[in-house]
């Protein structure tokens, strides 16, 4: 995932397409996935600069990431 860089391409595509209020309607929509996405970033950026971090817990945020981008798309 890149350190969730893909979110925001996939969020810059996603409005795109969309009008303005179909723009502020995802958002919207989107808004407590989106505060849990960057607090994802935060933990997986902190975890991999970490020698010491589990490489198992690494994956895991990596998953809960993707997760929660599959959870925008919808």
């Amino acid at each position: 995932m890149g350190g969730g860089m893909g979110m925001d391409i996939m969020c810059n595509r996603m409005m795109g397409n969309m009008n303005a209020a179909n723009q502020q309607k995802f958002l919207n929509d989107t808004k407590e996935l989106r505060k849990q996405m960057q607090m994802k970033r935060f933990e997986y950026m902190e975890a991999r600069r970490n020698p010491n971090a589990n490489p198992q817990d690494i994956n895991n945020l990596e998953q809960e990431m993707f997760n929660l981008s599959e959870k925008m798309k919808k």
